[in-house]
């Protein structure tokens, strides 16, 4: 069986990625997208899919407010690792988030909303410059994202989506509407 890293290589379509990543358990799934660098999760951005919906990123039948964990490796040299919380709002018609690493105490929880209606159609957009207007029960403090630190970690950042797989997806991160970098998620399973 080859590897994620085999498959993007070989320029695999997505349809073969997705099947792999499909086909293994949870912790070897993470296993898999944390080998992934700046250059490969690029090449996975390019040919992942488009077309993501709010339910695809986080089912409907998610009960309202529960706290749904994607375990996050970015394109960074250091800090690579973090995870984003995800829940649906009290009315179930939108996701609401934050980031969950190590430096949250100084950088604060990066909140975030996430929504279709983007500029870049087929992507979900992760919008840390919209606050929710509520959270998990068990999540921090809502802080906004445009004083201190937080500003400069999270101002004006906004994460463009596509799907990889049932429970993989590629983000690219952009700030003031230029690329930062990239990231994977992997979503525990709902």
């Amino acid at each position: 069986m080859q590897t994620l890293i085999q498959l993007i290589e070989s320029n695999a379509p997505i349809e073969a990625i997705a099947s792999h990543l499909d086909s293994l358990p949870l912790p070897q799934r993470l296993n898999e997208v944390k080998t992934l660098g700046a250059g490969l999760q690029e090449k996975l951005f390019t040919i992942a899919k488009t077309g993501v919906t709010l339910d695809d990123f986080l089912p409907s039948s998610v009960e309202p407010k529960k706290t749904v964990i994607f375990h996050g490796h970015n394109s960074l040299p250091a800090f690579s690792g973090f995870q984003k919380r995800m829940a649906r709002s009290s009315d179930g018609k939108t996701i609401l988030g934050y980031n969950h690493q190590t430096l949250s105490p100084i950088t604060g929880p990066g909140y975030f909303m996430i929504s279709n209606h983007t500029a870049r159609p087929g992507e979900m957009q992760i919008d840390y410059t919209q606050l929710p207007h509520e959270k998990g029960a068990d999540w921090p403090k809502l802080k906004s994202n445009d004083k201190g630190i937080s500003k400069l970690i999270y101002g004006n950042l906004k994460d463009y989506m596509r799907r990889v797989s049932s429970d993989v997806f590629i983000g690219e991160a952009t700030k003031n509407g230029k690329r930062v970098g990239f990231f994977i998620l992997c979503r525990e399973e709902v």
